[in-house]
């Protein structure tokens, strides 16, 4: 095997070429680039459904190590996210929250400034009235016993 390393301003190329067990050769090329972010970015797990306990909502499902949940509405960009959380976070490519007005992003943020998506259908609980806010861990979200879940906090 041959190894290749070579060193770049953007990144670190890693190069070789594999005898594979088929007596063909790959080439197999991988570029290591560092972060240019000024906070890390993690995904959550897409789509979640929050339960309600009488008029409480549980924000269980959304994990326990975060300390600050951010809500943010219908048809936002990169921006709005950044000026909200203080964190670069990409959610035109990690959510459908720019383009569909059926959802509100949660953004949850971690100790170690960590974020995680997740994106909550409208017709499981309504958090648009709460856009552009940020609470920590321990606030008491409620919605009506009856009629449509719109979120609110007492």
């Amino acid at each position: 095997m041959r190894q290749r390393v070579s060193n770049h301003r953007d990144g670190i190329d890693l190069g070789d070429n594999i005898h594979g067990k088929d007596g063909h050769w790959y080439s197999l090329y991988l570029r290591l680039v560092p972060c240019r972010c000024d906070r890390l970015n993690l995904i959550g797990s897409g789509p979640i459904s929050l339960n309600v306990h009488t008029g409480k909502v549980d924000l269980t499902p959304l994990g326990g190590d975060w300390e600050t949940v951010c809500i943010i509405g219908p048809y936002a960009a990169n921006e709005m996210a950044k000026d909200l959380t203080g964190h670069a976070v990409d959610i035109v490519t990690q959510s459908e929250i720019s383009s569909s007005d059926g959802i509100a992003l949660l953004i949850t943020i971690d100790a170690k400034d960590r974020t995680t998506l997740f994106d909550v259908s409208r017709k499981n609980l309504d958090f648009i009235s709460l856009s552009g806010t940020c609470w920590p861990k321990g606030t008491k979200f409620r919605v009506p016993t009856v009629g449509w879940p719109v979120v609110f906090n007492p």
